[in-house]
């Protein structure tokens, strides 16, 4: 039995912001998305080598067949 490979096309885009919740309305507001939004603090985590604490938040959304994703850093080294 052969399989013929489907065409898939994906669209992402990554945008860090500094206020995410700022970003997002003016997203809705410009185009017709709406997204979910998670803070993640992860048990740790290392900047260079060196342990650091940070939290983010992250946002998805779709728009016309493109995923978007938000990041903005809520602690931790910048």
């Amino acid at each position: 039995m052969s399989l013929t490979p489907l065409p898939v096309s994906v669209c992402h885009r990554t945008l860090l912001v500094e206020d995410i919740d700022v970003t997002a309305e003016k997203l809705a507001e410009t185009l017709p998305v709406q997204g979910n939004v998670w803070m993640i603090e992860p048990d740790h985590g290392a900047v260079r080598g060196v342990e650091t604490p940070f939290m983010f938040k992250l946002a998805f959304a779709r728009h016309a067949g493109t995923r978007i994703e938000l990041i903005a850093p809520v602690r931790g080294t910048r």
